[in-house]
């Protein structure tokens, strides 16, 4: 008799090498405090937002932005496509990697930034950070220039 294969899961190849992935009590643990977050911050309540029509797994997005150094780090290192990618969201999707960013930056770059630096920063700020990290006329732009390295403006616009 062959050794059967245990528990194969249709995309286990990133699974593997991501035991948190498929770790319930983990997911758990994490939307527990990212839902209590959002009470304590009194921010509007969390909507997961649909990616080719399923719920975005905004656990392994927020993992694995996480691993690759945080939001500010797969911007500057355009890590976007990687994560689409593990995420499963086909490559037809053309416009995958800047809705991963803006879901992120609206969900989840709030949160990364009060459970990494223990800073509890507002909404407004961490807003305020994500146009520094990456403004929104710069999409077109980055694409032509993205040799050119410029350190960010903090310009106060209040």
């Amino acid at each position: 008799g062959g050794a059967g294969e245990e528990g194969t899961v249709s995309n286990a190849g990133f699974l593997d090498s991501r035991p948190y992935a498929t770790d319930e009590r983990s997911r758990k643990a994490f939307l527990t405090s990212l839902t209590a977050f959002y009470e304590r911050m009194k921010l509007a309540p969390l909507k997961i937002p649909v990616l080719q029509n399923k719920e975005l797994d905004i656990f392994v997005l927020y993992n694995e932005v996480v691993s690759k150094g945080g939001f500010e780090a797969v911007v500057r290192e355009k890590r976007w496509r990687s994560i689409s990618d593990t995420l499963n969201l086909p490559r037809t999707c053309t416009n995958a990697t800047f809705l991963l960013r803006s879901h992120y930056s609206k969900i989840l770059y709030h949160y990364e930034c009060c459970q990494r630096r223990d800073e509890a920063i507002t909404a407004d700020e961490a807003a305020a950070r994500v146009a520094v990290i990456c403004p929104a006329k710069d999409d077109k732009q980055a694409l032509q220039h993205q040799h050119q390295q410029q350190h960010h403006h903090h310009q106060q616009q209040q």
